[in-house]
């Protein structure tokens, strides 16, 4: 009986790890993966956060063609926490990155048909767009403001 049990259980198991190996896309490119991460990791390292954020997005980007959404998330939360994390560094907001991993999630949930999720990540990026927008005009104003201190020759 307990030779039965035993052969039923390692039955299963294999069955159950042949399942979980052919749901692995074919099209999965493991090394340009791993060495896309190195690089996301390596940027991070460096604080060169617009980098990571960039390469972050192409991660994601190539998790979700192979359809592995669960690791695109997690690589959304990782570059989530980067921007948070350099936000409180130089104690100013990353509307433009926020805006870009706010994208690619908004991508994602489109490709997942989520219609709650691209609502509510639809009024996030117009909000990140107006705060762009406010910080913009408010940059001009200031270099108007500095423009007279420019000598004329310098502007031609």
């Amino acid at each position: 009986m307990k030779k039965i049990l035993l052969t039923l259980a390692l039955a299963f198991c294999c069955a159950a790890g042949q399942g979980q190996t052919t749901a692995k896309p074919a099209d999965v490119n493991i090394q340009e993966l791993n060495t896309k991460w190195a690089k996301f990791t390596q940027y991070a390292e460096q604080k060169q956060i617009n980098k990571a954020v960039e390469e972050g997005i192409r991660i994601s980007t190539l998790f979700t063609q192979n359809r592995q959404y669960k690791e695109a998330f997690a690589t959304c939360r990782q570059m989530d926490a980067l921007i948070y994390y350099n936000e409180q560094e130089k104690k100013s907001p990353e509307y433009k990155l926020r805006f870009m991993v706010g994208k690619e999630r908004l991508r994602m949930y489109t490709n997942l048909k989520n219609t709650e999720q691209c609502k509510i990540l639809l009024k996030q990026l117009h909000s990140y767009t107006d705060q762009l927008k406010s910080n913009f005009r408010y940059d001009r104003q200031k270099l108007g403001m500095l423009q007279h201190l420019i000598p004329k020759a310098l502007c031609r």
